[in-house]
């Protein structure tokens, strides 16, 4: 992975880690109950950052090899991706000390950031032509 990629990999990550933690505050101020919706959001969240930093991975090895190659390395990568947020959707369910929409919005938080952070670039943009 080149160095602006891992910059950019990393800003996300760290964007989205305080997208975490207020919506860490935000359900320990609204919920009565808040023990099993922060440990459901950190959970999501630990795996999605894993997930998309495997992800950075996987699009940096991808684009040194063959368009087949290339393909099926991606195609097996995503299937993997996709069983392991599955996996930890079930694990949410199945467990009395993680909430599941807590899980849930800890899983989206990389998109979240990812779609702020488009926006907010291309504002900026905007603002800069005009």
């Amino acid at each position: 992975m080149d160095v602006k990629t891992r910059e950019t990999v990393f800003g996300i990550m760290k964007l989205s880690l305080v997208v975490s933690l207020v919506a860490t505050m935000v359900s320990f101020i609204l919920v009565n109950n808040a023990k099993p919706v922060i440990l459901g959001i950190w959970f999501g969240s630990i795996i999605s950052l894993l997930l998309f930093y495997e992800l950075a991975l996987t699009i940096s090895k991808a684009v040194k090899m063959n368009t087949a190659r290339a393909s099926r390395y991606t195609s097996f990568k995503y299937f993997i991706r996709f069983v392991i947020y599955a996996l930890i959707l079930a694990i949410s369910v199945k467990s009395n000390n993680l909430n599941i929409f807590g899980t849930i919005f800890g899983i989206l938080s990389v998109k979240l950031t990812i779609y702020f952070k488009n926006l907010i670039l291309t504002k900026k943009s905007l603002r800069k032509e005009e």
